[in-house]
């Protein structure tokens, strides 16, 4: 048996200035107290457990009180210690860093589950996603609360119902009737039962889209004239393309000038440099072109016709420009008219797609009808698949432990429950209980100190079945106020006579109980805590304590 074993607890309150540690036994330790029930037992029961990130039900008194914990503890012999304040809790396995998470759930929940082999997936709320669920679900088993669990079973601690359907998974890893693989196949079901859902959600957003648009053709007045309405928008359609296409010519024209401008105007500089090159070189009768060493004449005559051809090259230049700006005028205007001509379009086709034509809306429904029947043909095809691929993995769940192994782990529990309610005298049907799903049939078996035993049995009795024969590390079993419902003097020395029973060297008890006679024999044994009018805090050990929690989160 892998076992969790806890070795001390230091609580430190920063609002009163207070502090105080204990040591627990290695097998049994006992917190007790002379006089009354308030000093403080319980509350340090709940301790224990909310150091691990769960959540007892404290009283609001505690609440005020702003206490952070330093718990330590060994996972098969391995040293680690947790320190929690409000909901930041911190991590450190002896020799190795200090690791601190915000929150209980996400990070600190796989890393605490993986330590503790608690290998549980639950689904999130109104989700198909699995996510390791925090401590609390692990420490169910092994806590029985002063008020709750004694009425109620699994109820230890609160928000436990942040998941709908936690129950039957968790008991069951607890007992052994599923096993880590089964979690494994549980997340390919998960995934295959989101797949599920978006298809048959997709198949009802098309039949009700369906059913609506047949429903407002039944609803509506039809009187707007369907084929004048479609002649306008091939009218106004032709236009537009008549529009385009002349434009597109425009364009084309456009650029051709533009070509026709810019050999122009190379033209006339050209002219103008050789006009200045030959009235420079006007003293000679010719002259040498220094680019090829051609010789030109340079006579007043050719200068002259130099300055000619200039001008007529200039009046070409204008009247292009004027070309130009004649096409960029009628293409202005053509831009103008499609503007208009595609607001008339619109117009008309707002008006079609929004007229009484029935005709066409019928038209357009029969259409989309017969689409969405072969769309939901196909979905249904894909969904059927999903749904037998689901199905063959839940075979293969259930096929992970034999039908004779889950017998006789059924019997195994029944037979440890058998033996415990007869050590306790509590008057039950025992065939009722098969397994330790069956816990709700243990309540009201008959007068509540009755009903109390049949709890304390059916705990006992699961404990003693984990511990032997299932695969998670067992914390110790904490049973707060044993003593339920005024039960007399024999009864109560068996119920101690059962807890006695199971204490061994491989097992931890923490008890919580008033001083009574009939707690002589676990006395021998145990680590005495008892608790007085200090109740659980002192202002004696604040200091100590405070340098001791500045040690372990900052050195």
């Amino acid at each position: 048996m892998r076992k969790l074993i806890l070795e001390k607890i230091t609580i430190i309150s920063h609002s009163t200035k207070s502090a105080r540690q204990f040591e627990f036994g290695r097998n049994l330790t006992l917190i007790t107290a002379d006089d009354g029930n308030s000093v403080g037992k319980s509350t340090l029961a709940k301790m224990i457990f909310w150091s691990f990130g769960c959540e007892p039900f404290f009283s609001s008194g505690w609440k005020e009180l702003d206490c952070s914990s330093i718990i330590s503890f060994s996972i098969d012999g391995e040293p680690y210690s947790i320190h929690r304040y409000k909901n930041e809790i911190s991590l450190r396995k002896y020799g190795q860093p200090l690791k601190v998470y915000d929150k209980i759930t996400g990070y600190f929940a796989a890393i605490f589950a993986e330590l503790v082999n608690f290998d549980v997936l639950l689904p999130k709320k109104n989700s198909f996603d699995l996510e390791i669920p925090p401590p609390a679900y692990y420490f169910l088993p092994f806590y029985i609360d002063q008020k709750r669990t004694w009425v109620k079973p699994w109820d230890s601690f609160s928000n436990l119902q942040q998941y709908s359907k936690w129950a039957q998974p968790v008991i069951s890893y607890h007992s052994g009737l599923i096993s880590k693989e089964h979690f494994v196949i549980e997340e390919d079901i998960y995934e295959v039962k989101a797949q599920v859902d978006e298809v048959e959600n997709n198949i009802n957003e098309l039949s009700s889209a369906v059913a609506i648009l047949k429903n407002n053709i039944i609803q509506q007045d039809y009187t707007a004239d369907y084929e004048s309405l479609a002649s306008e928008m091939l009218k106004y359609e032709e236009l537009i393309k008549y529009n385009l296409e002349e434009s597109s010519k425009l364009k084309v024209d456009i650029i051709g000038l533009d070509s026709q401008l810019k050999l122009a105007e190379s033209i006339i500089r050209e002219l103008d440099k050789d006009y200045i090159f030959s009235v420079e070189n006007m003293n000679e009768g010719s002259i040498e072109c220094p680019t090829c060493g051609t010789i030109h004449e340079n006579s007043i005559a050719h200068r002259s016709s130099i300055l000619i051809d200039k001008e007529k090259a200039e009046r070409q230049l204008s009247l292009l420009l004027n070309e130009k700006l004649h096409l960029q005028d009628n293409l202005t205007d053509l831009n103008r008219m499609l503007l208009e001509l595609k607001e008339k379009l619109l117009n008309v086709q707002l008006a079609f797609e929004s007229s009484n034509s029935k005709e066409f809306l019928e038209f357009t429904t029969n259409n989309v009808d017969k689409q969405v029947e072969v769309i939901v043909e196909k979905k249904a095809a894909v969904l059927e698949t999903k749904k037998v691929k689901e199905k063959g993995l839940k075979k293969t769940q259930k096929d992970l432990i034999t039908k004779e192994k889950r017998s006789a782990i059924k019997e195994n529990f029944a037979n440890t429950f058998f033996k415990y309610i007869t050590k306790l005298k509590v008057n039950i049907d025992a065939s009722l209980i098969k397994s330790p799903l069956d816990y709700n049939k243990i309540y009201e078996v008959g007068g509540a100190a009755e009903d109390a035993r049949a709890v304390l049995g059916y705990y006992l009795a699961l404990y003693e079945h984990i511990s032997e024969h299932c695969h998670e590390m067992v914390p110790p079993l904490v049973i707060d106020t044993p003593n339920q419902q005024e039960q007399s003097t024999e009864n109560y020395n068996k119920i101690v006579e059962a807890i006695a029973r199971g204490v061994t060297e491989n097992k931890q008890y923490i008890i919580c109980a008033m001083q009574h006679s009939a707690l002589a024999t676990l006395s021998k044994d145990a680590k005495i805590i008892r608790l007085d009018e200090r109740k659980i805090l002192s202002a004696s050990e604040y200091e100590e304590a405070k340098d001791l929690e500045d040690q372990f989160l900052f050195i």
